[in-house]
């Protein structure tokens, strides 16, 4: 079987294109060739159109960053308390309030030096976890790092989305994108619905965790949580360790105590 150029050679087109020497470009002085064609003189100068195809590359990327940008950006949903949220916001009321405050500035601050590194935010609703995960997510994309703060139930409902054969996103796209992030802020976890086995335990959800965790590897990941280790280990059964001990590989994890900033005193 003859391969095209071979094919190409010997047909009727062929014969009718032969060379007729070179030609100076006007333009950059080089010389290039030029063929008799049943249109007349045909020739290009390739170093000519290489300069004109570099120079509409930028506007190529631009338009391919910001369609990135705008898929990752599609998965969000702020909740209206969080949008106007900084790390220099948050009021600390406790010790480990504090500390957290400064190991999420120091991480903001280091990033560039410190990718890699992951952080898990954990202790009881109200004490500000979601405030500090948020204003990391918002300073990072500020200095233009691809980001995805979202909350796992957010997250999981958009997985499940896909199953639909009408969806114009699919699973897999879901997890290329996860995985190209430089940080990925994952909120509540452990507050999503949990629909349990014959065995009582979570298989699903858990399953779609695991991937996550396992794309996110050597990549920074922020996690926020009301449950300790054990609970969560608990909560997703067969996968419960393999989640956690993914979650804090090479992560440092603070609990952040004190009581809730959302209840207000002698509220009933």
């Amino acid at each position: 079987m003859h391969s095209f150029k071979e094919q190409f050679a010997n047909s009727k087109w062929a014969k009718m294109i032969t060379p007729a020497g070179s030609r100076e470009c006007e333009s950059c002085g080089n010389e290039y060739k030029v063929y008799e064609t049943p249109k007349g003189l045909q020739g290009a100068c390739e170093t000519c159109l290489d300069r004109e195809l570099k120079k509409d590359l930028p506007f190529i990327e631009d338009l391919q960053e910001r369609r990135a940008l705008n898929f990752i950006e599609s998965f969000e949903r702020v909740p209206r308390e969080l949008k106007e949220a900084t790390v220099n916001s948050y009021q600390p009321k406790h010790e480990s309030q504090v500390e957290a405050k400064k190991l999420l500035a120091k991480f903001i601050q280091g990033f560039e030096e410190n990718k890699g590194i992951s952080l898990v935010l954990s202790g009881h609703p109200g004490l500000g976890k979601s405030h500090l995960a948020y204003a990391t997510a918002k300073a990072l994309k500020e200095r233009k790092y691809k980001v995805l703060y979202v909350k796992v139930s957010d997250l999981l409902e958009h997985v499940r989305g896909t199953y639909n054969p009408k969806s114009p996103v699919s699973e897999t796209q879901i997890f290329e994108m996860i995985q190209g992030l430089d940080l990925l802020v994952l909120d509540d976890i452990g507050a999503e619905y949990v629909k349990l086995n014959e065995s009582g335990q979570e298989t699903w959800v858990s399953d779609v965790l695991c991937k996550i965790f396992d794309l996110r590897l050597s990549q920074s990941t922020v996690c926020t949580t009301n449950y300790s280790e054990s609970e969560l280990a608990a909560k997703y059964g067969t996968h419960g360790n393999r989640i956690t001990s993914r979650m804090l590989e090479n992560a440092k994890g603070i609990r952040i105590e004190g009581q809730d900033q959302r209840k207000r005193k002698d509220a009933f």
